[in-house]
């Protein structure tokens, strides 16, 4: 008879997998004879409690392969609608316990659950090591004086601050989003790009040319993208355009994922396609300077 091995769980929305995040992670990571898993929700709570406020920094599946990523193993995705009533005790009693069986359970410092978020992390722990889990609450993380969070991320994912927010990662911010078709107005410029729409929902960077690095089959290739509405040539929604430096293949229908590096200009209108191809060509010489410990 095999004997199950017991479940470390990290709980939480983990949107971003920021520097915080990471470490309520590595709690149960770090558990030895543990199989580690994150207990996280879907929908995100804040799209049920409030809708239409929430700016995603991940896709769902984007977010899974980060925590697989990591050194999850498994991730159990709680129906967020379904348990948001339930007392605290019921949901320590009957989800961590009884439908998950965990042995072993950590989650931030701010943590909250139950009918109107009335329990906390402290209580957390307290109902839980009452039946026989074990917890851990992992203190807020500050990174410069300043303390980590997906809202401050968000914050500054808008304001184009590349570095910070790729220091309150851990990682470089990315959006990993499938190829689509295009009007190909770069490669009439010499400038094939890689076009790929932003989930709606989803924390838009601020609008500009970036210095990035695409992934494609497990290779970090350097190069160029704009992310915005093409004020030039026009965009009936937001996107981002990546032209890969020495790059030829076909990325069509492929999920590709795209690593912000550093931000170059805010988006600009250009009076022609010709001054459009002069500012491409700038930008692209700038972050071949920036990515060359890449190439």
């Amino acid at each position: 008879m095999t004997i199950p091995i017991p479940i470390s769980a990290a709980i939480g929305c983990f949107d971003g997998l920021h520097l915080g995040h990471r470490k309520v992670l590595e709690a149960a990571i770090n558990r030895r004879g543990c199989r580690p898993c994150a207990i996280s929700f879907e929908p995100h709570p804040l799209e049920v409690m409030c809708p239409g406020k929430l700016q995603r920094l991940t896709t769902g599946a984007h977010q899974a392969k980060l925590l697989k990523q990591q050194g999850i193993d498994e991730i159990f995705a709680l129906d967020f609608a379904g348990i948001k009533d339930m007392e605290p005790e019921e949901f320590v009693e009957q989800i961590l316990k009884n439908r998950l069986n965990i042995s072993f359970i950590s989650c931030g410092y701010n943590y909250r659950f139950g009918r109107g978020a009335r329990a906390d992390a402290g209580e957390l722990k307290r109902l839980c090591e009452c039946i026989g889990i074990r917890a851990e609450i992992v203190p807020q993380v500050c990174v410069g004086g300043e303390p980590v969070s997906s809202s401050a991320v968000r914050r500054l994912l808008k304001g184009g601050q590349i570095a910070g927010v790729n220091r309150f990662l851990g990682r470089a911010y990315s959006y990993d989003l499938p190829v689509v078709g295009g009007r190909r107005v770069g490669r009439t410029l010499g400038w094939p790009t890689i076009n790929q729409h932003f989930e709606r929902g989803m924390c838009l960077p601020k609008f500009g040319v970036y210095a990035t690095l695409s992934n494609v089959g497990g290779q970090k290739l350097p190069g160029v993208t704009n992310i915005g509405v093409r004020p030039t040539v026009g965009a009936d929604r937001p996107l981002s355009e990546t032209y890969i430096f020495g790059f030829d293949g076909d990325l069509y229908g492929r999920n590709i994922e795209v690593e912000l590096i550093e931000f170059l200009r805010p988006e600009q209108s250009f009076g022609s396609l010709a001054e459009l191809k002069s500012a491409v060509e700038r930008d692209a010489a700038r972050a071949l300077t920036l990515l060359s410990q890449y190439l």
